[in-house]
C-alpha cells in the first residue's frame, strides 16, 4: 500500500515534469483520436486472484 502511495507520487510528479517542457506552440489543434496499446503478455504472466 505505501510502496504504491510512493510509486504513484513519483508518476505523477514525472508526468508533470515533462509535460511542463511541452512547448504548447505545437499543441494548436484539438486531438481527435487517441490509441491505447495493451501488453496482453502481462495478464497473461499476472497470477489470478
Amino acid at each position: 500500500m505505501f510502496l504504491n502511495y510512493i510509486k504513484n507520487y513519483f508518476l505523477i510528479r514525472i508526468l508533470k515534469n515533462n509535460l511542463d517542457n511541452v512547448k504548447s506552440s505545437t499543441l494548436t489543434t484539438c486531438v481527435k483520436t487517441v490509441g491505447l496499446l495493451i501488453d496482453e503478455s502481462y495478464f497473461l504472466k499476472k497470477k489470478p486472484y
